[in-house]
């Protein structure tokens, strides 16, 4: 992979969100939870691998 550090981090933000769609499309997890995924998973993105305080 090359790239400096911003273009790794969209690549794996860009996964994440593409997982969770081919979830959704897959019939594996409920459509109607689409929102609240992707809400998660940026909260957790930008959180890192802190805890919640």
């Amino acid at each position: 992979m090359e790239g400096g550090a911003a273009e790794r981090i969209g690549i794996i933000l860009c996964a994440t969100v593409q997982g969770i769609t081919t979830m959704i499309n897959s019939d594996m997890i409920d459509p109607g939870l689409l929102d609240e995924l992707v809400e998660i998973a940026l909260e957790q993105f930008l959180r890192g691998a802190r805890p919640i305080a």
